[in-house]
């Protein structure tokens, strides 16, 4: 299969802009996010070595090391393509809204280039795939969204959320389904239904709306839910590691 991959990043990080659910962006430094990022690069790497590689970086610093490191690597500074969006995907107190307005973006310039792959790879920025997903990509997934084994939350267990921060019509059977949004893969005949995703997602969490508090990894499992598109939906069991922006800590999925 021809794979491509598409590196969602922040390395740069100002604190003086809260999140709407914690006063600090990150904990970590612009050094260890760049090393992170390395590492996610690096896995890609290792596994397809000449795979073409989209980093989509939203910094107002310009990391020229990155450009020139990696030769299959395309560096998509969105500061240079359009500054405000840069802007609001830095300052946002929604992570999730920065991150669909900064794909639709790319997608705006680059969806020609990505139909040339039979499938996009989407990482965030200091995660990688542990166990082998290139075995999940085949004839069959160039059909297909594919995500990670969904979790749920169930109703009762949430009940300390007000409406106002987890409307009720979000659940699914009494339980909150999410898929996992670090890493994903989304087949060639399939993007026209993922840029129409990622604009649901992005409406959704905008300030002020219903779903501003929802993260879009429910969003996503909510919309393909709405719309019977599960049957359009492969999920796995990739296993995924990184340190999470906001705390620093180690996750694996």
């Amino acid at each position: 299969m021809k794979n491509c991959y598409l590196i969602t990043s922040v390395i740069e990080v100002d604190n003086s802009y809260n999140l709407k659910d914690s006063q600090i962006r990150s904990v970590l430094s612009t050094e260890e996010r760049y090393s992170d990022t390395i590492k996610t690069i690096d896995s890609i790497v290792e596994r397809e070595p000449a795979a073409r590689i989209f980093l989509l970086e939203a910094s107002k610093s310009y990391f020229q090391e990155l450009a020139s490191k990696y030769p299959n690597l395309e560096y998509v500074y969105l500061e240079t393509i359009n500054a405000n969006i840069a802007n609001i995907v830095r300052t946002a107190k929604s992570k999730s809204y920065g991150e669909t307005i900064m794909i639709l973006e790319f997608l705006k310039l680059y969806k020609s280039a990505v139909m040339e792959y039979d499938n996009l790879i989407k990482i965030s920025g200091r995660y990688y795939i542990i166990n082998d997903y290139l075995k999940d990509l085949t004839t069959e997934s160039v059909d297909k969204f594919i995500f990670k084994t969904p979790v749920y939350w169930n109703k009762k267990d949430l009940g300390y959320l007000s409406e106002y921060c987890l409307p009720h019509n979000m659940y699914v059977d009494d339980k909150l389904g999410g898929y996992y949004t670090v890493a994903y893969s989304v087949g060639k005949n399939q993007l026209d239904r993922y840029e129409l995703l990622i604009f649901t997602c992005a409406s959704m969490t905008q300030d002020y709306s219903k779903y501003f508090f929802v993260d879009v990894e429910y969003l996503i499992y909510k919309i393909l839910d709405l719309l019977n598109l599960k049957n359009h939906v492969l999920e796995v069991d990739w296993i995924i590691e990184g340190r999470g922006g906001q705390n620093g800590k180690y996750f694996r999925y």
